[in-house]
């Protein structure tokens, strides 16, 4: 049986990939982050809960995609990615995450759902206008 990476694996194959591909004078790496907004924050300990309290307070929001890709393209404000593990029977969408998306997509942007690294490397090709070429 294939082992199927997990999100976070896929997404930091996505981050690798975009510190080595340019786009203009900068790399796409350069203009792509990571929204740290996963993860479970369970009130287990004391300080595992104060932790999570914390990050409410600077805006945590459950539901926000996993990467933005913060260049305006084709009538785009930018592109934002939400990773799921490649085998599409591992992952779920969130309602939280959908809510997300539609508001976003509602003001501008293009929101994606990328199953696995690839998926994620494809659509920010596509997004540039560029030919994606896969391993």
């Amino acid at each position: 049986m294939k082992v199927c990476p997990l999100e976070t694996v896929e997404q930091q194959r996505v981050v690798a990939w975009a510190d080595h591909q340019k786009i203009g004078n900068d790399t796409i790496g350069q203009f792509l982050f990571a929204i740290p907004n996963g993860g479970s924050r369970r009130k287990t300990t004391a300080k595992f809960s104060q932790e999570a309290y914390r990050m409410k307070r600077e805006g945590v929001r459950a539901g926000v995609p996993d990467l933005m890709f913060a260049v305006p393209k084709q009538g785009y404000a930018g592109l934002f990615i939400e990773m799921k593990r490649a085998v599409k029977s591992m992952s779920h969408v969130s309602d939280e995450q959908k809510v997300w998306h539609e508001r976003l997509a509602r003001i501008g942007y293009k929101v994606v759902i990328a199953y696995g690294a690839d998926e994620a490397i494809q659509s920010i090709c596509e997004y540039l206008g560029y030919e994606y070429a896969s391993k």
